[in-house]
């Protein structure tokens, strides 16, 4: 598939970074960054659909990084929980609904605890991250 040119593979020094080396995808300024081997399948002729829900994931970041403006996104990403958490649960949201269409499953539970975990700098509890996950999955 062919990728639009904002979309970029993860720079070699990324594994060297305990926490960048987990990460799938990232957003950066306005570059979407991905692990090598999710970016090498997308580049495929037949990319692998949760390969292809975190690249969705992304885009969503960029969305509404460009809808509310690149500072004021980094700085409410960084600073507050409450948009952290809810600018992943609308990421996540996008995965999920795409997983859905492909018939497969979003691990909720590995997500709930990415969410509450320093992954995701804490956004909020394992309870509350997997019931909000649950509304979403319920809701689409």
């Amino acid at each position: 598939m062919k990728l639009p040119d904002f979309v970029k593979q993860a720079p070699i020094w990324w594994k060297y970074f305990p926490y960048l080396k987990i990460l799938r995808g990232c957003l950066f300024f306005n570059k979407i960054y991905l692990r090598n081997d999710i970016y090498s399948n997308l580049l495929s002729k037949n990319p692998d659909d949760y390969n292809y829900s975190v690249l969705l994931h992304e885009m969503k970041h960029l969305e509404r990084m460009n809808a509310i403006g690149m500072i004021k996104f980094g700085f409410q990403y960084i600073f507050s929980k409450k948009h952290r958490l809810e600018e992943e649960l609308l990421a996540m949201q996008e995965q999920i609904r795409y997983l859905r269409s492909k018939n497969l499953k979003f691990d909720i539970g590995k997500a709930a605890f990415s969410l509450s975990s320093w992954a995701y700098l804490w956004a909020t509890d394992l309870e509350n991250a997997k019931s909000k996950l649950m509304e979403i999955r319920e809701k689409l």
